[in-house]
């Protein structure tokens, strides 16, 4: 087998990689990125964001579809987060006055999973 030969067989084993793709991201791709740390993808599993971070500006783009395979992302629980924490546990204001009242499972993403959402 030649050097071409080789490279097209890895590329095939790459594409069928990413075609039947089952894990926790909508793509290999943004898997892979999202496990290096370090680059401008970020994903909050609390809030079930994916986000384009702006270093130098301190500042995050909330993404709707994925900018390594088109797909629509799922939609953000930042609202959701806040009002499930207000309507279950009485908080009044989780983000500021009530953070330390917050329960542990609100930092991750356990607590959307357990509600099915």
């Amino acid at each position: 087998m030649d050097r071409e030969e080789i490279l097209n067989k890895i590329r095939e084993e790459v594409e069928e990689e990413r075609r039947n793709y089952k894990g926790s991201h909508c793509c290999l791709t943004m898997d892979a990125e999202l496990s290096r740390g370090g680059t401008v993808l970020y994903y909050n599993s609390f809030y079930r964001e994916y986000s384009v971070l702006f270093s130098k500006f301190s500042r995050s783009l909330i993404m709707s579809y994925c900018i390594c395979c088109g797909k629509k992302l799922p939609l953000s629980l930042r609202v959701k987060w806040a009002d499930t924490l207000m309507e279950e546990y009485k908080l009044s204001d989780p983000m500021n006055h009530d953070k330390n009242r917050i329960p542990k499972e609100f930092f991750t993403d356990e607590w959307w999973k357990k509600r099915g959402l």
